[in-house]
């Protein structure tokens, strides 16, 4: 009996441990459902291996009098970590402050990014320097850019919004990686 309560016990363990890491069903549904009430869209969020740490809004930036103010909604950026072992405190949100930008859920890192992946309404526009390559039957706009990190850049619309996608190739992440991210979207959003 003891031997029992010993593999039980070392299951749920091994079973809480792996549900902590990556990103759940759940947390997307809560991330597209909110993308959804701001903008008024409905774009697929993708479960990951990494977890997810941050959804903010951007708003346009309207001028009324001459005086600067916080316009309509017009994106969403989602932001994978490869951790999230370092959240901002109170002190460094304040300092992080941007009238342009509202964290609506989750939370601010100071990890790495794993993916930084923005849902505007409408299209992406062209992305200087991309390529346009097929991924799975669909356009896509892709680049690498080797400076301090390297990350692939990609952008892809649809019907009424667009990805703009930054897939950062650190630690064992690969291009192939960033491409098959992008196969993830565009066969849930057809």
């Amino acid at each position: 009996m003891k031997k029992y309560r010993v593999i039980v016990a070392l299951s749920l363990f091994v079973l809480l441990i792996s549900c902590s890491q990556g990103t759940s069903d759940s947390e997307t549904d809560v991330v597209q459902e909110k993308i959804n009430d701001v903008l008024g869209i409905n774009p697929y969020i993708p479960q990951t291996d990494f977890p997810f740490g941050s959804l903010l809004i951007g708003y346009e930036m309207e001028t009324e009098e001459g005086e600067v103010k916080t316009g309509d909604p017009m994106q969403a950026e989602v932001i994978y970590y490869f951790s999230k072992d370092e959240p901002l405190d109170e002190e460094m949100k304040k300092a992080w402050g941007d009238d342009r930008k509202q964290l609506i859920y989750g939370d601010l890192y100071l990890d790495n990014t794993a993916i930084q992946m923005t849902i505007s309404k409408g299209r992406v526009g062209e992305l200087a320097g991309a390529e346009c390559i097929e991924v799975d039957g669909h356009e896509v706009q892709y680049q690498v850019v080797n400076e301090e990190l390297d990350v692939v850049i990609m952008g892809m619309d649809f019907n009424g919004y667009g990805y703009t996608i930054q897939y950062f190739l650190l630690e064992d992440e690969t291009e192939e990686d960033a491409i098959a991210f992008a196969k993830e979207i565009i066969h849930n959003n057809k």
